[in-house]
């Protein structure tokens, strides 16, 4: 009888962990968390024509290639001082004057399009 006993608790055990699942729970890989937007601003950025480099320091580069007959071609260089404000990019040129710049991140942070009324122009650029 306790080898009957035994024998059926073994069997149990058996079938019972055979019930389980014999898939691995499956890896999504690594999550994307995003940074700050004071942190994710900082780097360059361009779209071929326009190269803009925000420093940590609040600092900004700003260089736009201009279409000409035969490269190399000139480039407009504007600097200055930027920072967040409100959800906004506030620029300060160094040349005089101010500006709003409304953004956007895209990508996982890789992307960045720009706004600026004040110019009525939109810019969409990649972070090198």
């Amino acid at each position: 009888m306790m080898r009957w006993l035994g024998m059926m608790a073994v069997t149990a055990g058996l079938a019972l962990g055979a019930c389980g699942s014999s898939e691995k729970k499956k890896d999504d890989g690594p999550t994307f968390s995003d940074r700050a937007p004071e942190e994710a601003l900082v780097g360059r950025w361009t779209d071929g024509s326009n190269t803009i480099s925000f420093e940590p320091g609040g600092s900004y580069r700003w260089e736009e290639a201009r279409s000409c007959g035969a490269p190399p071609c000139p480039a407009t260089v504007q600097t200055g001082k930027w920072s967040l404000r409100n959800g906004k990019i506030y620029i300060d040129h160094s040349e005089g004057g101010d500006e709003i710049v409304e953004f956007g991140f895209m990508d996982q942070q890789t992307g960045l399009s720009l706004t600026s009324a004040k110019q009525s122009k939109s810019w969409s650029l990649r972070k090198q």
